[in-house]
């Protein structure tokens, strides 16, 4: 179901921006697959009319100031004012990145200890557009801010809010399809193999995976050949080519997948086809995410996640996440309902990467 109407010019703005990103990110340093951020970098973000907004972080707000935005307007390679804006942060893109490292290996070692804080935390991301680190708690209240200012940071960069648990055949097949194990993910190939990507958690090594209907005759379409649940991923492989399947490129919704996104940016649409909500729109809030959740009673740790507010319900798990450009970002895992009175559905989804997929299940996006 599309839940949105995004107008023609929010999509073209969103295209042009996007390249704009692509462009200054490419041209950062990288070394090992990490990124060395300048200094003067805050981060970037889509906003509402799909604009590229770049934070600029400098302690002279004056001349360094004006010098970064034209740096990074040269960098951007765009034409006109309007195309991109600037506008100052508190806090350089480094030290987020750095924070939320530093996060993300306290809450891997002690996010299953029911003393420590980490108990309480069900999710933190890295915003890009509020220049912070947002951390969830259940139930916040006073304790709970000393403890946490005490036992991980009291760090002026971290906003601490509350929020309640985790809720936790067609031969031609389609991305965001009905299948026994959720929703079909997209086309991928593992070593020898074709078939799909879809969640880990409602899988298991060598399970038969049929077209997800309740007759007794449910033909057969795949069987999973590699999964992981665990604190590195929440993904598996499930190969179809030996059933005679065939995965195409092409969603439930009719859209084409073209091309893979490894740079998505903050505020940006993104777009999930999952069996039981169909067709979602919702914007991202952060492209890295951690989350504590339980699936068939078994809880997981999950950090580099993408952070949206799509709609979604169970079911939807390992469903297609993709962009205005119809690129592949990678699958729905998991949704948490917000503790504000929010109506049913609300509250914010997350997703794993396709490149965090294709180096630890080693599954990679195939193109038919």
């Amino acid at each position: 179901m599309e839940t949105r109407k995004i107008s023609d010019q929010r999509i073209e703005a969103e295209r042009k921006s996007s390249e704009a990103y692509e462009n200054i990110v490419n041209s950062f340093t990288r070394s090992a697959g990490d990124v060395k951020y300048p200094d003067n970098y805050g981060g970037a973000y889509l906003n509402e009319e799909g604009k590229l907004v770049v934070l600029i972080a400098t302690p002279d707000k004056s001349s360094g100031f004006k010098t970064a935005t034209q740096e990074f307007r040269e960098l951007a390679v765009v034409k006109g004012d309007g195309d991109i804006l600037f506008q100052e942060a508190n806090y350089s893109y480094a030290y987020l990145t750095e924070l939320m490292n530093k996060l993300n290996e306290l809450f891997l070692k002690n996010g299953s200890n029911p003393d420590s804080i980490w108990s309480q935390v069900k999710g933190f991301a890295l915003l890009d557009d509020k220049n912070v680190i947002s951390v969830d708690i259940i139930d916040l209240d006073k304790a709970k801010i000393e403890r946490f200012n005490a036992e991980v940071s009291d760090s002026y960069a971290i906003r601490l809010g509350s929020v309640s648990k985790f809720n936790v055949a067609e031969k031609n097949l389609k991305a965001g399809q009905l299948v026994s194990c959720g929703s079909i993910g997209y086309s991928a190939v593992m070593g020898n193999q074709t078939g799909f990507v879809t969640a880990g958690h409602a899988t298991f090594k060598n399970q038969l995976i049929n077209d997800g209907t309740t007759s007794p005759n449910a033909g057969i379409i795949g069987e999973v050949t590699n999964t992981r649940f665990n604190y590195v991923l929440d993904a598996a492989f499930v190969r179809t080519d030996h059933k005679g399947c065939a995965m195409l490129n092409t969603t439930v919704a009719n859209r084409t997948i073209t091309a893979i996104n490894t740079d998505p940016v903050v505020g940006a649409i993104v777009y999930k086809e999952g069996k039981s909500t169909g067709l979602t729109m919702g914007y991202i809030s952060s492209t890295n995410a951690s989350a504590s959740y339980t699936s068939s009673g078994i809880s997981n740790n999950r950090t580099g996640l993408i952070k949206a507010d799509y709609l979604s319900k169970n079911g939807d798990s390992g469903g297609i996440l993709y962009d205005v450009n119809n690129r592949c970002l990678g699958i729905h895992i998991v949704g948490v309902e917000q503790n504000d009175n929010l109506p049913p559905l609300s509250g914010w989804r997350y997703a794993e990467k396709v490149m965090q997929i294709k180096e630890f299940l080693g599954a990679e996006y195939k193109k038919v």
